[in-house]
């Protein structure tokens, strides 16, 4: 028996005023699917990462070079997880109206289409290279950089990222936290 199919599209956690292809400074997260680890893991603060953490690595640093109007700043790769800071540094030069976005497309040159690029290009090579099984989460969660207080605590949220996960599982090993629900999510983790 087929499972019946849903017509309904999945809303969008995108800023509907925002122009994802204008300059700016984005923080961005991209997440395996389930949150499997299988970029890496964590040992003494430091990420070790896997094969196919090393393929993503190698992808997000070619970016620059792909893209030439975009720049990355900070930036980890956790094990289940990428968090980075794109910066978009001027205007995608629109050529024709075939360029305008319809709603079954992404705008070229968008934010959206530079991490979905990322994400493709990942998946194939790490599929060539026997690792069958590996998926990305749909979408990826942004947030638009407004200001340099804002930046400043991005850069030290991602900075720190490989210490407080760290931290959180030699916690869990000593019985000091408890996830809930049997997750190992940072935003479900309580102290005891």
């Amino acid at each position: 028996m087929k499972k019946p199919k849903h017509n309904r599209r999945r809303n969008s956690l995108r800023l509907r005023s925002w122009d994802y292809t204008h300059p700016g400074w984005y923080f961005i997260t991209i997440t395996t699917k389930d949150r499997r680890p299988f970029l890496g893991s964590v040992n003494d603060d430091r990420v070790q990462l896997s094969p196919i953490g090393r393929i993503v690595e190698e992808e997000w640093k070619k970016l620059p070079s792909i893209r030439t109007r975009l720049r990355i700043d900070e930036w980890v790769i956790m094990p289940n997880h990428i968090h980075g800071i794109p910066i978009l540094e001027r205007d995608f030069p629109r050529a024709s109206r075939w360029d305008t976005p319809t709603k079954a497309r992404l705008k070229a040159g968008s934010l959206g289409a530079i991490v979905n690029h990322f994400k493709s290009n990942c998946t194939k090579r790490i599929r060539v290279a026997g690792f069958s099984e590996f998926k990305w989460q749909r979408g990826y969660f942004d947030h638009i950089i407004r200001n340099d207080d804002d930046l400043h605590r991005i850069r030290q949220y991602i900075r720190f990222n490989p210490w407080k996960s760290s931290l959180e599982m030699r916690h869990l090993q000593e019985g000091k936290v408890q996830p809930e629900n049997g997750e190992r999510n940072n935003s479900k983790i309580k102290y005891t």
